[in-house]
């Protein structure tokens, strides 16, 4: 196989910056939760309905946007996309009231909506041939790195600045990740969209269909846990609030260690690589619900993040191979349906929080 040069890698790479961003700032309100609900006078179970509306709004938007820009050039696209997203990070850097941060939200989740629908198909379009899985696999980083340094960055900027300044340097960042990608995307014609004339081919692919139903109940239990994962750690485990960037950031690297692990060996083991990231999940958060301190608990929440990631990439995977006639469509019901279960995970736990408490 031929030596392949970073500069061929540039393009994917831009991509996977940003798609770190867009993953920092959709869970940016799970890590500074207790901050923005106190600055606003709301109780954590109300404000995780800043991850609920968004999610939902993802999940209803994310096929029929994708389909209705099914034949725009996809560098334009993406630029649009992400200034978009600066200016409701923007919105939500200057909110002061519960409604502007939540219009703010709104604004994000309509550029989420496509962005997600077409990153994972153009990473493996834009991959050097034959690697289209190391291409999927950035994009996986681009997710883990969100949560290994994203997260955690953006806890700790908002526990010493301030929950807004935290979304201002998304912002800021998001300008640098629009530069960087007009530099280096090529011009990037639709290619195997999907129209809305392929939504009976999809309807009828019964094993696409099964993915999707894996996946709007895995996230939905996973996300009933992780939108008060802070308020768990802080409140049960009794981590100190100095000490919850750094639960989050091994929380992160441990997903790295999933991506990496599946990234490798995902084209010749990808059904067990499913099964072993899911079995690992259930096993450890049933445990971890036994915990009532960091030290016992810590292994798991290791275990958890390393096996979630290992699942969620070869899910992807799967999504994408069952699909290469109308990639961008079906990812966008995987979108859609993913962020179902974010949002339904956040309003369950909330529920759970409001009348039976964080254990």
């Amino acid at each position: 196989m031929k030596t392949v040069h970073i500069k061929e890698w540039l393009p994917v790479i831009g991509l996977s910056l940003a798609t770190f961003l867009f993953l920092t700032s959709e869970t940016l309100p799970v890590g500074l939760l207790p901050e923005i609900a106190q600055s606003l006078g709301k109780s954590e179970a109300s404000t995780g309905l800043l991850v609920t509306g968004y999610a939902w709004i993802v999940a209803l938007l994310s096929l029929p946007l994708t389909l209705f820009t099914a034949k725009i050039n996809r560098r334009p696209l993406l630029v649009i996309l992400l200034i978009v997203f600066v200016t409701g990070n923007f919105v939500a850097s200057r909110s002061h009231t519960y409604s502007t941060i939540f219009i703010a939200r709104v604004i994000v989740a309509f550029s989420h909506s496509i962005f997600w629908s077409i990153t994972a198909p153009l990473a493996a379009r834009l991959s050097p041939k034959g690697r289209y899985t190391i291409g999927l696999g950035m994009i996986s980083g681009g997710v883990a790195i969100g949560t290994v340094l994203g997260v955690p960055l953006a806890t700790l900027v908002g526990q010493h600045f301030g929950w807004r300044t935290a979304f201002f340097s998304i912002t800021a960042t998001g300008i640098i990740i629009i530069i960087a990608l007009l530099r280096l995307l090529p011009t990037l014609p639709s290619e195997n969209a999907g129209t809305f004339r392929s939504l009976p081919a999809l309807v009828r692919n019964k094993p696409l269909i099964a993915a999707y139903a894996v996946t709007v109940f895995s996230v939905t239990g996973y996300f009933t846990v992780f939108t008060y994962f802070v308020p768990f750690i802080k409140g049960i485990l009794n981590v100190p609030a100095e000490q919850v960037a750094g639960v989050l950031l091994l929380f992160g690297i441990s997903g790295l260690i999933g991506i990496y692990t599946a990234s490798k060996y995902m084209d010749g083991y990808s059904r067990r690589l499913l099964l072993l990231g899911m079995g690992t999940v259930v096993i450890t958060l049933a445990l971890l619900g036994l915990m009532n301190s960091l030290p016992p608990a810590l292994p798991l929440i290791i275990l958890w993040s390393a096996g979630l990631s290992t699942f969620y990439m070869s899910l992807q995977g799967w999504v994408l191979r069952l699909s290469p006639a109308y990639a961008d469509a079906a990812v966008s019901i995987y979108s859609g349906i993913f962020n179902v279960g974010i949002g339904s995970g956040a309003f369950i736990g909330g529920r759970i929080v409001d009348h039976g408490g964080l254990p």
